[in-house]
């Protein structure tokens, strides 16, 4: 489904999550963060230095607080769970939420940490469309060449790509 989602401002609930909110505006240089700033390698980085202290880049964040329960997985995965449950209730994608990209890829305790189910059930779901949607990990770092190998063979009608 063609999207700007990412571009949205990110729903920051409580007066922690707000805290962090302005901490992460001030690190940015922005009035509000988006979903973008919160979910991406910058974002985790910021989250990560904002809950410990320390700055890692984000593949040594992934190392240092992805791989075990620590304080960056358990918001991380919570803010991940918010994002997705709102695309699914956004999106009606009934057929599946797919997730792809390199944190959750590479860091798979961030879409099964219980924070993240528990974010995902955290409002009314109506018809339970949330609860009756499949959840897939995507760990193919080549994703996105198969997606755009796709969407080049729906456009062009009997040009589809070979597959050596």
């Amino acid at each position: 489904v063609p999207s700007e989602a990412g571009h949205s401002a990110f729903p920051f609930v409580g007066p922690e999550e707000q805290d962090y909110q302005a901490f992460l505006a001030r690190e940015l240089g922005r009035d509000y963060p988006t979903a973008e700033n919160v979910l991406s390698g910058e974002g985790l980085s910021v989250l990560h230095y904002y809950l410990s202290g320390r700055f890692f880049y984000p593949p040594a964040v992934g190392a240092e607080a992805l791989s075990h329960e620590t304080a960056t997985l358990m918001w991380y995965a919570r803010f991940l769970g918010r994002f997705c449950r709102q695309w699914i209730l956004t999106t009606l994608c009934r057929g599946g939420l797919w997730i792809a990209g390199g944190i959750a890829a590479k860091n798979p305790l961030c879409v099964g940490h219980p924070a993240f189910f528990q974010e995902l059930g955290m409002v009314a779901d109506a018809g339970g469309v949330v609860a009756g949607t499949p959840i897939y990990l995507i760990t193919d770092g080549n994703s996105g060449l198969w997606g755009a190998a796709r969407a080049v063979a729906e456009y062009l009608p009997g040009r589809a790509p070979s597959a050596g």
